[in-house]
């Protein structure tokens, strides 16, 4: 690799997880691309299992630098140490447990690429196909799926919470520029931190569905471990909200305090002023979880798999809120979004010519009219990306196809939509609430797609 503004640094943070991490270096290997255009920089956050021994005698096609930390500083201190010496134009982070397709690296090169300005790219990982009955496996698996469901459709309008680092690359000037990740996220959301700072910068962010890899998570996530997550979560979202309050009113502290009824505002005031002491007995009570789904008790083990979510989300603000009260003022003192540029389109006109209009103005926030009627508005929302002409038809068939096609009935314009393709029309009725259809609970299978993508990619 001798042309550093040709090549792309992969990025490994990993703590004693030898046996994923050779995998995923495995992996690497099979890349499609010449791996003389890349190298690997792991980075061992104190680890104990022989990781280095196991990178030290290994035989790699690509350049490998091993950074040590001999003491374990968390995902985003170990994440900036690794591009502290990376050499690439690119940086391209993936985790210890994510196992790329050999397109990956050329998928996200081509995004690059192909963009007309600086970009941050979001490679999918959904979790690698793992046959299980477990409920909590199901649980976080279809959380996956629905996440890169969403940030997949073509219509959908990215925020700082979509930024996760499991399969990003970004140009290794902007991260530098932003300082990296900030090391007072120890253990959750430095990802979404970093994703403020890049809306603020007013960086594109780009989903690319071919620069796919697979998630073990499986083999890495515990229901003891999710909630320990969840409680780093509810410290972490306050430490956002305090460095970024423009957010605020995006985060989850922020609107449980906001939209709870009475009796939840009671308990939630419980678990803030006595929640240290009933620490134990909630410990107790989620080890009854795995009970619950040996009975296939779903609905039980789902409802109170949540509410142990969120004493542990909300026992983790408390530790940085210290009070209820404080709770209360962080939460009421979020100011909500206001747009700075305001854009009004009537949609009776040519549907691309309105599109344009959105592209080319940018705006925040935009009013939407028909023949002079406002029906709507595509509202600013705290830390999401300017609205682009991309979003237009995703609205008017989704949240706002009621009102939209009242206005066409009214109009007697409703032929207009029918021109339009199918599936634009389809999505248009689907998004009326009599006669739009229950969507399956996929939870509690594997999706078929996904099954199928994964023996496709084994048999090439």
């Amino acid at each position: 690799m001798t042309d550093p503004d040709a090549c792309l640094s992969v990025i490994i943070p990993t703590h004693n997880r030898r046996q994923l991490l050779g995998k995923v270096l495995a992996a690497l290997s099979r890349q499609t691309v010449d791996p003389a255009t890349f190298e690997v920089v792991v980075v061992c956050d104190g680890c104990t299992d022989g990781t280095r021994d196991m990178l030290c005698d290994g035989a790699f096609p690509f350049a490998l630098k091993l950074v040590e930390q001999h003491e374990c500083s968390g995902p985003a201190m170990a994440r900036n140490a690794g591009a502290n010496v990376a050499i690439g134009a690119l940086l391209l982070f993936l985790d210890d447990d994510v196992e790329p397709v050999p397109g990956c690296i050329e998928a996200h090169q081509r995004a690059h690429e192909l963009a007309r300005e600086a970009t941050v790219v979001l490679g999918p990982y959904p979790p690698v196909p793992h046959a299980s009955g477990n409920l909590f496996r199901l649980i976080v698996r279809a959380w996956w799926r629905r996440h890169f469901e969403k940030v997949a459709d073509e219509g959908h309008r990215f925020s700082f919470c979509d930024l996760l680092t499991g399969n990003l690359s970004l140009p290794a000037h902007i991260w530098q520029q932003l300082g990296g990740l900030d090391p007072n996220f120890r253990a959750a959301r430095e990802d979404y931190e970093l994703g403020v700072r890049l809306m603020q910068r007013g960086l594109p962010f780009r989903f690319a569905a071919d620069a796919m890899a697979y998630h073990h998570e499986h083999a890495t996530m515990t229901l003891d471990g999710s909630f320990r997550r969840a409680r780093e979560e509810g410290r972490s979202d306050v430490l956002l909200g305090e460095k970024h309050p423009h957010v605020r009113s995006a985060l989850r502290i922020t609107v449980r305090m906001r939209e709870s009824s009475h009796l939840l505002g009671w308990i939630d005031r419980v678990t803030f002023t006595f929640g240290a002491g009933a620490d134990p007995l909630l410990r107790a009570i989620g080890s009854m979880l795995p009970l619950f789904g040996r009975l296939r008790l779903r609905f039980a083990y789902l409802a109170l798999y949540r509410w142990l979510n969120a004493y542990w989300y909300l026992r983790g603000a408390a530790e940085v809120l210290g009070s209820w009260s404080a709770w209360r003022d962080f939460a009421m003192s979020a100011s909500l979004p206001r747009a700075t540029k305001r854009l009004n389109i009537d949609v009776r006109g040519d549907m691309q010519s309105a599109e344009e209009a959105i592209d080319v103005a940018a705006p925040d926030e935009v009013a939407l009219s028909y023949r002079g009627y406002e029906f709507g508005t595509l509202e600013c929302e705290a830390g999401a990306e300017p609205w682009r002409g991309r979003h237009l038809r995703y609205r008017l068939c989704g949240s706002l196809a009621p009102a939209y096609l009242k206005c066409l009935l009214e109009a007697d314009d409703l032929g207009e939509v029918l021109t339009y393709r199918s599936v634009t029309t389809r999505r248009l009725l689907e998004g009326l609430p009599l006669i739009q259809s229950p969507r399956r609970a996929e939870m509690w299978w594997e999706v078929t797609r996904q099954w199928q993508a994964f023996v496709s990619d084994a048999a090439d």
